[in-house]
Formats: structure tokens, sequence, C-alpha cells
């Protein structure tokens, strides 16, 4: 998890300098990402804590549930994912010079994102029931170098 916080300031004076070249709506990925993990560090730390120290799980669970942990997550993610789709359709649009490479590992973090397999790169139609199976990690690691973007059953193949 670590390697996926928001990057360090220093690390983006390349970007604001321009010397790559995103879509537009990787702003909006970046800093829904940063809203996260925001978010999700704090809840982390708690748990971490408490693990650590031998605290009062039964208390941090009442605690979390009083305080809507899994809804801040989930709402969390929901705007990750919304972002990841907006910065993918600017991809699969051209936008900026970086756009073809990045579609792909976008469509990875889609699936990785996905609601109990039910929506990945596209939400399921209204009144689609159907969950998928999550996929594998050697699914991922196709989608992000460009293969299928689904799991239908448990092997890998196209979603209709």
């Amino acid at each position: 998890l670590a390697a996926l916080a928001p990057p360090l300031a220093a690390d983006t004076a390349g970007i604001a300098d321009g010397e790559q070249s995103l879509p537009a709506d990787f702003d909006g990925l970046l800093d829904a990402w940063s809203q996260y993990w925001d978010e999700a560090i704090l809840l982390w730390t708690r748990l971490l804590e408490c693990f650590r120290t031998g605290g009062d799980q039964d208390a941090l669970k009442l605690a979390c549930a009083s305080e809507g942990a899994h809804n801040q997550v989930g709402h969390a993610l929901v705007r990750v994912r919304d972002a990841a789709r907006q910065a993918l359709a600017s991809c699969d649009a051209g936008g900026g010079e970086e756009g073809p490479d990045a579609a792909p590992v976008l469509r990875a973090v889609l699936e990785l994102l996905s609601v109990a397999g039910s929506s990945g790169v596209e939400d399921p139609a209204e009144g689609d029931e159907a969950v998928r199976p999550p996929p594998s990690w050697e699914t991922i690691a196709s989608i992000a170098a460009g293969g299928t973007t689904a799991v239908v059953a448990q092997g890998t193949s196209p979603r209709d």
C-alpha cells in the first residue's frame, strides 16, 4: 500500500513543470486517491495500533461501526473508481502523450476496485445482478499488459 500512497511534492515537481504529458483527468484521479488515502490511513493507523498494543478489538469494532468507517472508505473508493474511469475515457479519447500507455493500467486498477466483481471498467447494466468472481492476479497482470478486461468464470475470458 505504501507504494500506492500519494507522491511527495518533490516527486511531482517534474509533472508540474511539464516534463510528462498525462491527460488532464489524471489530476482528478490523483486527488481522489489522495482523499482516499487520507481517510484510509487514519483507519489503518487505529487498527494497527490496536493489534500492536493488544488493545480492545471489540471497542475498535464498535467505534468503526458507529463512525461508519466502512461507508467512508466505500465512498472514497467510489470516487477513486469514478476518477479512474474519467482518466481512462481521456486516454481512450487520445488525451496526452502517455494516454495509450496508461489505459491498460487504468483498466487493471478498475478491475482491482471492482464491487464484488460486479463492476470494473464499466458499471453493470441496471438490473444486472450477475456477479463474476474476482479476477486473479494473473488476469490483472494481463489487463495491465493490454489484455482482456474481465473474468467471467474461474478461467479468463472476455466479458460480453
